[in-house]
């Protein structure tokens, strides 16, 4: 998705929460692809708002994210190289994932 595609509400997709992630790790990551804290304000602010248009209430709002933070974890997990921590990693997920 990207964090530009959050210009157009109509484009979130379960990659929000990574974009979340690069955006807060913007400001003290790379030095090449680093923002300031008020361009970091500022895109938080675009990102909450093509949210608050899409969802009009928390309820509706938490499944996404929920869904959102998920993919995450699935997308970080298969870049595990060491297969048996792999497994165990994605079997306590997939508890996880049960129990909500």
């Amino acid at each position: 998705m990207g964090r530009s595609a959050l210009a157009d509400p109509g484009v979130i997709n379960g990659a929000f929460m990574e974009d979340l992630c690069e955006l807060l790790n913007s400001a003290t990551g790379d030095q090449r692809r680093r923002e300031t804290f008020y361009e970091i304000d500022t895109e938080f602010e675009k990102m909450t708002a093509s949210l608050f248009k899409i969802f009009n209430s928390m309820a509706s709002l938490m499944p996404f994210l929920h869904a959102s933070l998920r993919q995450t974890m699935i997308r970080k997990l298969a870049m595990v190289k060491d297969r048996t921590v792999g497994r165990k990693l994605m079997s306590i997920l997939r508890h996880w994932i049960k129990s909500i």
